[in-house]
């Protein structure tokens, strides 16, 4: 899972310059401020990086860093 949060934190840098240090407890949306088409973007990289498609109920505005990991190694592995 280490791997997801490093692709994804690398991935997020082209949008934020918020915060110098992105962690497993920022949200996507608030805390980095991506709008709803990066967010979405970020998604997708990760959907197609680690070839697994995510469920629409469990994108939520406030899903982290970590969480999204989590999401991504879970349906990653099924």
């Amino acid at each position: 899972m280490k791997k997801i949060q490093y692709d994804l934190c690398h991935y997020l840098r082209r949008f934020t310059l918020l915060q110098p240090v992105i962690t497993p407890s920022h949200q996507l949306r608030q805390d980095l401020g991506l709008s709803e088409y990066e967010y979405l973007e970020a998604i997708v990289f990760l959907e197609l990086q680690y070839q697994t498609t995510l469920p629409d109920d469990a994108l939520t505005p406030a899903l982290t860093v970590g969480e999204l990991s989590q999401l991504i190694n879970c349906f990653a592995s099924a």
